[in-house]
């Protein structure tokens, strides 16, 4: 297997903590070697997948980030965290999705872009301090704090880039220059540590390159059961934010071990074989003894058998999205199938014949057998 640990112009050779990621790795029986993600001479389908982790100036590159990303999309690459994942990240409007799940944010106003920014109009009249920042931003990236008696020079300032890009305008908190700010940091939904950043004195950025110290912290009970509230909403969904370690080797963890049991058990040869010779041959012989098949076609161990009332005229078996009566002579089947135990899938016309990758040949022919003696049932259905 071949991995990119995707990085920038900036950091050719990653950060020193990433770098360990590749030794790491290679004991996996993985190659991994960093790649500039803006170079225009890799050839990505080289790649089994791509892992993001300094890409650290994508923020400056705007279009041609968006660009590469869907450009990586369509060549089907694989990327951890997914691609609908990153972009969803590198926008901060994603605060304001979650504002509307209830989650507390620090105020904010999103402003779209606009040729005619008046910040004197947005701004809260009880504000005495802000912050702006483009919301396609990382790393304090255009980002600058100021008085509300400043408010009109920066709005001159910040016209032309709202013209290109929207903003976020938001309330200064000064706890940020003394008490900082702490990340809690995740696995699976539970709570597993916080890190406190703390800027430099007198600044307000508590990134590592400006100053910024970083240190392993034990947050209250109160704090804790507050972030877990704000991760329990993501349960069913996506959380946009943490593009930082999305590509973490504890994160690709599970990943590199299932891709492994997939090559010490050889389970996609396996599912090859499954399809090649057993599942197509046996599907083959039903569409040539049932008048009620009009087709089969699959790969590996996804098929489908395309039930027909006519083969001349490929009416289907029942309607499209039928429902009462209509889709009896499906329900027939389904119930058929259930009394001989086996579980079938099945969607409008059709029964699919998608069993486990591992499945043993033995129950892949018992299930198929069912199938075979099911089908008499759907040719009592047939016009020819």
């Amino acid at each position: 297997m071949k991995i990119a640990i995707l990085t920038c112009e900036k950091l050719p050779d990653l950060n020193p903590e990433d770098q360990k990621i590749i030794p790491a790795l290679a004991k996996h029986n993985i190659e991994a070697s960093a790649a500039i993600w803006s170079d225009k001479t890799i050839n990505w389908t080289d790649f089994d997948y791509l892992i993001f982790r300094n890409t650290w100036d994508y923020f400056e590159k705007e279009t041609e980030f968006k660009i590469w990303l869907d450009q990586i999309e369509k060549l089907g690459i694989k990327t951890l965290n997914p691609i609908e994942v990153i972009k969803q990240n590198i926008h901060k409007f994603y605060l304001r999705d979650m504002e509307q799940q209830g989650i507390t944010i620090l105020p904010t106003v999103f402003i779209d872009k606009t040729d005619t920014l008046n910040l004197a109009e947005l701004i809260p009249s009880h504000w005495k301090k802000a912050v702006i920042k483009p919301a396609f931003s990382a790393g304090s990236y255009l980002t600058e704090v100021f008085e509300i008696s400043e408010i009109q020079a920066i709005s001159e300032k910040y016209k032309s880039i709202a013209a290109e890009k929207e903003l976020l305008l938001q309330e200064f908190m000064p706890e940020i220059q003394t008490l900082g700010e702490t990340s809690f940091i995740f696995f699976n939904k539970k709570f597993s540590h916080a890190v406190n950043k703390k800027p430099v004195d007198g600044d307000f950025r508590v990134q590592s390159l400006f100053g910024g110290k970083y240190n392993l912290v034990q947050p209250s009970q109160e704090l804790i059961d507050k972030a877990q509230k704000i991760a329990d909403t993501f349960r069913d969904r996506v959380f946009p934010g943490g593009l930082t370690y999305s590509g973490h080797p504890l994160a690709c963890a599970a990943a590199v071990a299932s891709i492994n049991i997939f090559k010490e058990e050889k389970i996609v040869e396996h599912a090859r074989m499954l399809g090649k010779d057993v599942i197509g041959p046996a599907l083959e012989r039903m569409k040539a003894k049932h008048p009620s098949v009009g087709d089969v076609r699959g790969l590996g161990v996804f098929w489908a058998i395309e039930l027909v009332k006519n083969r001349e005229t490929r009416e289907p078996y029942v309607p499209f999205n039928a429902s009462g009566p209509d889709a009896k002579p499906m329900m027939d089947l389904i119930v058929a199938c259930k009394e001989r135990n086996l579980w079938p899938f099945t969607h409008f016309n059709r029964i699919h014949v998608v069993p486990p990758c591992n499945t043993p040949v033995e129950d892949v022919q018992k299930g198929l057998a069912i199938i075979d003696e099911v089908l008499d049932i759907a040719d009592k259905h047939c016009k020819n």
